[in-house]
């Protein structure tokens, strides 16, 4: 518990540090993260879903999603604790606020990076599938009886 008290004041000084515009955000990242994944560019957060820094509400770990709920754009939040799934323990964090967007229709402007990996999941795909279909008519596959009557994606795997 005096870890705790210890660490969240500590992270309170270099908060007080960044309003005061005694050090940026990215510099105090850079400074006092232990976080691997965000140390190295700024505090930045990534969106293992899209890729982009961009995150939607909901997809936010709960406790970050509680403390910036009425955060605005630029805004430090206070010092807080929450869970870190990668690492299995609890972790002491302050996030800022980089840009807020209101929901809105899919552009190229906003939302470029998004766009272009769902559109490359895509194609991916498709070569996946065209791959799959070309290596079955080609290659021998003997199928256990009991496995002949499954359902499978792609046709022609029993001959």
């Amino acid at each position: 518990d005096d870890v705790k008290k210890a660490t969240l004041a500590r992270l309170d000084s270099i908060s007080f540090s960044i309003k005061n515009n005694t050090m940026t955000f990215e510099e105090a990242a850079m400074k006092f993260s232990s976080d691997k994944n965000t140390r190295l560019n700024g505090g930045l957060m990534s969106n293992p879903n899209s890729g982009s820094s961009r995150f939607e509400y909901q997809n936010l770990p709960a406790e970050i999603a509680k403390e910036v709920y009425n955060m605005q754009k630029g805004e430090i939040s206070k010092p807080f604790a929450m869970i870190d799934t990668q690492l299995g323990r609890e972790v002491y964090v302050v996030v800022k606020i980089k840009d807020k967007l209101d929901s809105h229709k899919a552009n190229l402007t906003d939302d470029y990076q998004v766009i272009k990996r769902y559109c490359e999941n895509i194609k991916s795909e498709e070569i996946l599938d065209n791959w799959v279909k070309n290596k079955i008519k080609n290659t021998y596959i003997y199928m256990t009886p009991e496995y002949r009557d499954c359902r499978f994606k792609y046709k022609g795997w029993i001959k």
